[in-house]
Parts: C-alpha cells; structure tokens; sequence
C-alpha cells in the first residue's frame, strides 16, 4: 500500500457542487495539492502505518500457517486459534504448539519419504494418496484464511479512506465558505490560476 493509498483526490472535486459556484467570470477559486495533503496529513499518516503493521503481521500469522497444511481441519483450527493468541503463549499452550508442529512436520517428512520412494506398497500407496488429499484440503484452508484476511484488510482501508476524505472535504469546505471560495479543485487538474490554500487545510487537519 503506497503512502497515498487513504486518499483520493478526486473527492475534493464533490466540493465543486457543494459550495455552489457563481459563474465562470466571477468564481472565485482556489486550489489544493492532495499530494502535499497526503504526504502531511499526521492522522493520515498514521492510520497509514498502522494498518501495514497490521497487514505485515497477517502475512507473518500465513507464512507460519504454511507449516501445518498435512494436519486434520479441527488441529488446523487449533493451530490457528494458538497463532492469533498474544505472545508468549503460557507454557501449556506453548507445549501443544510444539506437539501440533511436531506432528506437521512428521507427517510432511512421511510424505516426502514416500513421494521419492519409486516401489511403494499398495498401503503405501494408498498412504500417500491420502496424505496428498490431506495437503490439498490444507492449501486450501490457507487460500480460505487469506482470502478472509485479505478482505478484512480491504474493508479496513475503505473505511479509513471515507473517514479521512469526509474529514479534509469538511475542512476545505469550512475553509472556502470562511474565504469566500466559490470553487476548491485539486491542483492536479489546474493549468494556470486559483489560490493556493492547501497549507490554511493542513494546518487545520493537524491541530495547529
């Protein structure tokens, strides 16, 4: 996620409708770089760290979960259950970690002892297709727990970016009706003209 990921700039353009405009002769407009807004905006910028932290730390959370594909659906859940819980874990949850991980690593050491073995028996044999399926089901669960998180990430970048844009549209609108601003455009679809107050709307987005 870039830094700017939380803004858009094409909703400062809504403020165009709102702050109802004379006609073109008599406008009187001003202009706003949503770039500098982005890069300066503090709330903004924290939110912004705080939810790559947070998707950073999922990304650790599936890599680990990588490690216990060839277990059954209800130690899988445990696994998970055990990964989400703050560390460190107390000593009995932390010793069925390690036999919950023992047993994923003694069963994929099985599988690939029976993948490079040439003449298995037919038990074997039937082994081994079983423990294919059992990998499978567990990719799977991994697609099925990425994908969750992946959209629980999605849904929290929404929700971040209406809050801050809602914020610096009602700054900005505050701002032109106090200077008598018929127009407010981003200065990214400007060529020549309109006053600069984007420094007046990070002053007061940042409390000073």
């Amino acid at each position: 996620m870039t830094r700017r990921i939380l803004v858009s700039a094409f909703a400062l353009l809504l403020l165009a409708a709102a702050l109802l405009p004379a006609t073109a002769a008599e406008s009187k407009v001003a202009i706003v770089d949503m770039g500098k807004v982005t890069d300066n905006y503090t709330a903004l910028q924290e939110k912004s760290k705080e939810l790559q932290d947070w998707y950073a730390t999922q990304r650790t959370y599936l890599e680990k979960l990588v490690d216990y594909l060839f277990l059954s659906d209800q130690s899988f859940a445990e696994v998970k259950a055990l990964l989400s819980t703050p560390q460190p874990l107390p000593d009995d949850k932390q010793e069925r970690l390690q036999e919950l991980t023992d047993s994923a690593a003694g069963e994929e050491d099985a599988f690939r002892a029976l993948e490079a073995k040439p003449d298995r028996t037919a038990a074997e044999s039937e082994r081994f297709r079983k423990m294919g399926d059992a990998y499978t089901a567990g990719q799977n669960r991994l697609a099925v727990e990425q994908a969750r998180l992946n959209a629980e990430y999605g849904d929290s970048v929404t929700d971040a970016r209406e809050e801050f844009m809602n914020k610096v549209v009602e700054v900005t609108g505050a701002i032109a009706k106090k200077d008598g601003y018929d127009l407010v455009l981003d200065s990214g679809v400007v060529l020549v003209g309109g006053t600069d107050i984007t420094d007046k709307i990070l002053a007061s987005l940042n409390g000073q």
